[in-house]
């Protein structure tokens, strides 16, 4: 899995988006579903934490 790490401060780090986070980026998604969708199109296509968890699949293979 691709291993990067950028710390910004004591409590904030990127990260590449790794399928332990789907969980959480979905329910983040399903708080903002209605604020987001005008900016973003595929938002209605994400139905589930499994579909966030292939999408960072996809993104990390296509990185590393």
């Amino acid at each position: 899995m691709f291993d990067y790490r950028h710390q910004l401060d004591d409590d904030l780090a990127l990260l590449p988006p790794l399928p332990r986070h789907a969980g959480g980026q979905f329910a983040a998604i399903e708080r903002s579903r209605p604020r987001i969708r005008k900016w973003l199109n595929w938002v209605d296509e994400t139905k589930s934490a499994d579909d966030v968890r292939t999408f960072f699949l996809m993104c990390c293979r296509d990185i590393g």
